[in-house]
């Protein structure tokens, strides 16, 4: 019963950082007047939520397993992966004198 309390505890505590988390970029897409930050921002939040929970289960089992660390690693490999496909496709949107529009004009298009 204790073990389903401290997951729950966990969980709620993961949804707070979180929470924080996108409030922050919500204050910097709303600062630079550019709301499509919130794009690059979500595939990071993936990965801060796996480290919460990694951090917020030591304190409360003094524990950790390999796996979990092992999860972990890979839900960052997963979302810097999401982090630069974002931020690739977002470069696309800005630079409108990139040589990509001449070589590829149907991504563009499909993409704008």
């Amino acid at each position: 019963m204790i073990a389903i309390q401290s997951m729950f505890i966990i969980i709620g505590y993961s949804v707070l950082i979180l929470f924080l988390y996108l409030v922050i970029a919500f204050i910097v897409g709303t600062v630079k007047k550019n709301n499509g930050l919130m794009d690059v921002f979500y595939g990071p939040g993936y990965f801060v939520i796996a480290v919460s929970s990694l951090i917020l289960y030591f304190i409360a089992n003094n524990e950790i397993n390999i796996r979990q660390i092992i999860v972990t690693l890979l839900v960052f490999i997963w979302a810097l992966r999401l982090y630069c496909i974002k931020k690739f496709y977002s470069s696309l949107h800005i630079s409108r004198n990139c040589d990509i529009y001449r070589f590829f004009p149907r991504l563009v298009h499909q993409y704008n």
